[in-house]
Order: C-alpha cells, then structure tokens, then sequence
C-alpha cells in the first residue's frame, strides 16, 4: 500500500506528507511513517513535515530516531514551541526526565 501511494504522489511531497498523516490517524501506523519518511527524504525543505516525521516516530516508541531530526530542527528555530514540545516528549519517552524537563520547561516559558 506504500508503494502504491509513492507512485500515485511521487512528484508531490506535501500530498503524500498529509496522506501519511490521515494514515496515522486512521490507525496505518507503519504505513504513514514510511510514507511520511519517504515525503520528507522528497521534500526536505519542508520542516513542518520533517517535525510530523519526528512526532509519529516518536508517538511509535522511536524516540531516539525523532530526537537527532528535532534536534536539527531546533537550530535555525530555538523558540519554536512545537519543535520543543516535541523533543520534551521524545526525551520522555527515553525515560530521560531531567532533558525532558528542559525542553518542556523551555516551551512552557515561551507560552504559558
């Protein structure tokens, strides 16, 4: 099913980012983390999609394969809430609580 919507949206990033996002949804976990993967190695200029990537990585128990992307993220956006947010989470979910703590600390203070 994953190469069939490869095909089908190969030649637009964003079509296939959003069908991997409605798939999550729709309980196709591994399908919409491969298409989504497969969208941001197609349009890697898109940070929205590749901080998706990294949250359905780590909502799927791939925390330490979300956090180097978020990380990446955070540079050229070190107030982004949404980037820290995520990484808070993805630390959390590595059971890392002091690391955790600091990016959720850091987002909490940028909007409270």
């Amino acid at each position: 099913s994953v190469q069939t919507m490869i095909a089908k949206y190969n030649t637009d990033g964003n079509k296939m980012g959003d069908v991997a996002v409605l798939g999550w949804y729709a309980g196709h976990h591994e399908e919409a983390i491969l298409l989504l993967i497969k969208a941001a190695i197609t349009n890697p200029g898109n940070e929205l999609m590749l901080n998706n990537c990294a949250a359905l990585l780590t909502m799927s128990g791939l925390e330490q394969k979300a956090i180097p992307v978020l990380r990446y993220l955070l540079q050229p956006h070190p107030n982004s809430t949404m980037i820290l947010n995520n990484l808070g989470q993805a630390y959390a979910g590595l059971g890392a609580t002091d690391t955790a703590m600091y990016y959720l600390g850091r987002c909490l203070r940028l909007a409270p």
